[in-house]
């Protein structure tokens, strides 16, 4: 029996930064391993992933489908092209990523009686970030009404990263909940970010994300405004693409009057992040919500202390007061006031800092995220049979 796998995700970029290893090792177990994908959502990370993908032989098609904007001609161009690829590759098995890749990779799944479906919910995305006006309502109707229907496949796996997602699916009544299967986030390569001390690091407090809005940019970049002047030894850095295709993405005229600061910087997508982190004393990722952040797991690996909100996904991905501190969405006083703790203590750092190495240790393992996902590609081609 052929043991063909299609991804199906939003931009090449994140695959490569959150799915690539699973997709290696289905390849390693025997599987043919084929990458669907819509429009770059950002040129300069997209440029960076296609090599990656050229290295370890990735086959890649990109159909006409973005992710974050929808042009009824485009759509049905990007659609028709989906579905003809999907016909022709004949996967056995569909795992599909991102709210796109979920609607309709769930669609033609069904209607294509594709065997298996795998779900991967890394976080519920935009639509469920807290906003609440006509048209974000709308869509949230629209999205619970089409998983409703997605989740009937009869042969389906769901992953999700936190137990408020899984709730949510829960909820929904449609779905076993033993075919729900919860895996906390995309895991961590331990080997390659290996713990730091702390007294290898420099007074920098890091942002290690995309420039959006609902990633908490803004109240990263007021928070640091209040506490540039009376720490001036200290670097407030953000790390990540500014060109990125979202709804909430950030003009850099909204912020530029903050890097007029001279300890306030920005310095674009980072490559190698590594280097960042152990340079780096606080990471900072106050975001609206997430599926699990992989800058937060990934700091963590490395043993820094790391400040999030109380939000879906944030609020798992750490240990409040013990591997870092947990602080209201949108807060910037109380964002600001866990920066400066953190800042002026430096034996607290260093005590979060060696508990989150060890978090990351216990749950956030990629080879136990690789082992648990290739055993659900397992079960369900020998359901097929």
């Amino acid at each position: 029996m052929e043991k063909k796998i299609v991804y199906l995700v939003n931009h090449v970029a994140f695959f490569v930064s959150h799915r690539l290893p699973l997709a290696i090792n289905a390849k390693k177990n025997g599987y043919d391993v084929v990458l669907i994908t819509g429009l770059a959502g950002s040129n300069v990370m997209e440029s960076e992933a296609l090599k990656l993908l050229k290295k370890y032989n990735i086959k890649h098609i990109r159909v006409g489908l973005s992710a974050s904007k929808f042009n009824i001609f485009s759509e049905l161009v990007g659609l028709f092209n989906l579905t003809y690829n999907l016909i022709k590759l004949r996967p056995s098995i569909l795992h599909t990523v991102s709210t796109k890749g979920i609607i309709y990779g769930g669609l033609l799944a069904k209607f294509l009686n594709i065997k298996s479906l795998v779900i991967s919910y890394a976080g519920m995305g935009y639509l469920f970030t807290g906003e609440t006006n006509f048209k974000l309502r709308s869509l949230q109707f629209i999205f619970i009404r089409l998983q409703k229907f997605i989740l009937n496949h009869k042969n389906l796996k769901v992953i999700v990263q936190n137990n408020d997602d899984k709730k949510f699916l829960i909820n929904l009544n449609v779905i076993k909940k033993n075919d729900i299967i919860l895996i906390k986030g995309s895991g961590v390569d331990l080997k390659k970010f290996k713990f730091s001390n702390l007294k290898e690091a420099k007074n920098i407090v890091l942002f290690p994300s995309r420039l959006l809005k609902n990633k908490g940019v803004i109240e990263f970049l007021k928070a640091a405004e209040q506490l540039a002047v009376k720490y001036p030894t200290w670097r407030f850095i953000l790390a990540g693409s500014i060109d990125y295709d979202h709804p909430t993405n950030v003009n850099f005229k909204e912020i530029e009057n903050y890097f007029k600061i001279k300890n306030i910087e920005w310095i674009d997508h980072q490559i190698n992040i590594i280097k960042l982190y152990i340079k780096s004393s606080i990471i900072c990722l106050p975001s609206y919500r997430e599926g699990m952040p992989k800058s937060i797991l990934e700091a963590a690996a490395i043993g820094r202390p790391v400040i999030t909100t109380n939000a879906v996904g944030c609020r798992e991905s750490i240990l409040n007061n013990k591997t870092g501190i947990i602080v209201p969405v949108k807060d910037v006083d109380k964002l600001s006031k866990a920066m400066e703790l953190l800042i002026i203590n430096k034996q607290l750092r260093h005590k979060y800092g060696k508990e989150a190495r060890s978090f990351a240790e216990k749950y956030f393992d990629l080879e136990d995220v690789k082992n648990k996902v290739q055993k659900i590609y397992n079960l369900l081609l020998k359901d097929e049979k």
